[in-house]
């Protein structure tokens, strides 16, 4: 078990690398281990590299097709693959078929279904996941942001105030928060709210771009502009925000320099 526990010790400090060589060290030495290698593929889904992960997890359901938590998985990692949803949502059927009083599933399920477009049943699922655990942040952020998508913005606020009621530290909830208010031009509760999502993490581009537009829509066009030129620090290639900065400078009477805003959003597509 040494290098399987120091494969979850670097997996939980975020060092994916070194927790996937530690895998493999287990791995090598029991390659009936199916824990380390639906572990590996954790890792590997944290940096992105699907197909590799999926290929894990299908190794560790080969092994024990009871393992539950590996179909879990192999949902979460097809639902993040374009086309595969459809393949996502099967793979969380069977691990609610073992395991039917998991939340985490019903979740892992809602989000596939997301994915499809089937944004009622994915509502049911993350309701399930909620009456199994009504404690758990991300599934009420999930709520909220088919919500969201739904136009239901009262509804969409009362889910991500649920989830910021139990995880207040959670600067993506706020920022979804702040678009839900915004939707309903509460602009003052808005910017109160991407602020929050700002202090909890400075580099969140989308809440210093959606504050920004907040900002505009009130007329502060110079808070506005500073709040775009901050999302565009962060990411320089975000068009929008260069387009929204032109218009901004525009609404400020600084043609020349709108002018030069909207050709570089246009240069970024």
């Amino acid at each position: 078990m040494h290098w399987f526990d120091r494969g979850n010790e670097f997996l939980e400090n975020g060092s994916y690398e070194n927790a996937i060589l530690a895998y493999d060290s287990a791995i090598a030495i029991d390659q009936q281990f199916s824990e380390a290698l639906s572990a590996k593929g954790i890792a590997l889904v944290a940096l992105e590299k699907y197909s590799e992960a999926i290929e894990c997890f299908d190794e560790a359901i080969k092994i024990n097709p009871e393992y539950a938590d590996a179909w879990n998985n192999k949902c979460l990692a097809l639902a993040k693959v374009m086309g595969k949803h459809e393949e996502a949502v099967l793979a969380c059927d069977e691990a609610i078929k073992i395991s039917p009083q998991d939340a985490d599933f019903w979740n892992g399920k809602g989000v596939a279904l997301v994915g499809l477009g089937k944004n009622e049943e994915a509502i049911k699922a993350f309701e399930k996941s909620l009456e199994l655990n009504p404690s758990d942040a991300s599934t009420w952020k999930n709520k909220g942001n088919v919500l969201y998508n739904q136009t239901k913005y009262d509804e969409a606020i009362k889910a991500y105030d649920e989830a910021i009621g139990i995880n207040p530290k959670d600067a993506e909830s706020w920022n979804n928060k702040g678009l839900a208010l915004m939707d309903q031009n509460t602009y003052e509760e808005a910017i109160e709210a991407f602020d929050n999502a700002i202090d909890l993490n400075p580099k969140l581009t989308a809440a210093w771009f959606n504050k920004g537009n907040a900002l505009g829509s009130q007329g502060k066009y110079d808070e506005a502009l500073e709040a775009f030129e901050k999302a565009i620090e962060l990411n320089p290639l975000d068009a929008y925000a260069w387009n929204n900065k032109g218009q901004a400078l525009r609404d400020l009477g600084r043609n020349s320099e709108a002018d030069a805003a909207f050709t570089k959003a246009e240069e970024l597509g």
